[in-house]
């Protein structure tokens, strides 16, 4: 596997940090506005759902920051970035999500 290019990794990064400070709103909107629709989430467990349209993605990310944010969650921050390009316009990034009191 070759290297990714380092403009890439940097983009990725970004969005990352924005998703950051988007999260530290618990503005489920304002977090949504990152994704495109439809929308798949995978959890820790493997299980996934599917959201076809922007007002799916929007109700689904703010329940899930009002769960967190009712059960002490203030922040997050990401780490282990990996990211592999798939071809000019596409690639896979996975992360390592960690939720803050």
């Amino acid at each position: 596997m070759a290297p990714t290019n380092p403009d890439l990794h940097r983009e990725v990064q970004h969005f990352f940090e924005s998703f950051v400070t988007a999260f530290g709103t618990f503005n489920g909107p304002r977090i949504a506005e990152r994704y495109a629709s439809p929308y798949v989430a995978v959890d820790a467990q493997g299980g996934w759902r599917a959201f076809g349209t922007g007002d799916e993605t929007r109700d689904y990310f703010q329940q899930v920051v009002t769960q967190y944010h009712s059960q002490g969650c203030r922040s997050c921050r990401f780490r282990d970035l990996e990211v592999l390009a798939l071809d000019t316009s596409s690639a896979l990034a996975t992360v390592t999500w960690e939720l803050r009191r």
